[in-house]
């Protein structure tokens, strides 16, 4: 088996809102574009629950498949999409703190060693920005 370096990024905001509204902005993968700019478009297959996959389309064209590997109903999920360079796993949780929700994403990318340099240089500078961007735009979606 070859080797793989593992990239890890993670941001988190805190907002008014309450955690449905957090959840259904999740839970809507067809609508993912909304708070999500890296994403040109996106579907689920079937519905939103473990074992379910969704179809990506990236704004630089690039397409593929992810699997949605864990769901905590109202607390979070995990999804992993298998990618040419190597598996990336994205964690998105929330938690209460007193009246306002935390909200965190975080990224994983699991590399080939081969993939390692182009990944690190070209690919993964842009992921770090976008996970930033798209958290940010969450937030402006489900403040009350």
């Amino acid at each position: 088996m070859a080797e793989r370096q593992r990239f890890l990024a993670a941001t988190t905001a805190t907002v008014v809102a309450t955690r449905g509204n957090v959840w259904a902005l999740w839970a809507d993968v067809n609508g993912w574009t909304s708070w999500n700019s890296g994403v040109k478009a996106s579907r689920l297959n079937g519905n939103f629950k473990t074992g379910s996959t969704f179809d990506l389309t990236l704004q630089d064209g690039l397409t593929a498949v992810g699997t949605i590997t864990e769901i905590s109903q109202g607390e979070g999920f995990t999804d992993e999409t298998p990618m040419t360079f190597g598996l990336i796993r994205n964690d998105h949780r929330m938690r209460m703190f007193g009246d306002l929700v935390v909200i965190t994403h975080r990224v994983e990318a699991d590399v080939e060693a081969e993939a390692v340099a182009e990944f690190g240089t070209g690919i993964w500078p842009t992921m770090q920005a976008s996970l930033s961007e798209s958290l940010a735009e969450l937030v402006d979606l489900a403040a009350d």
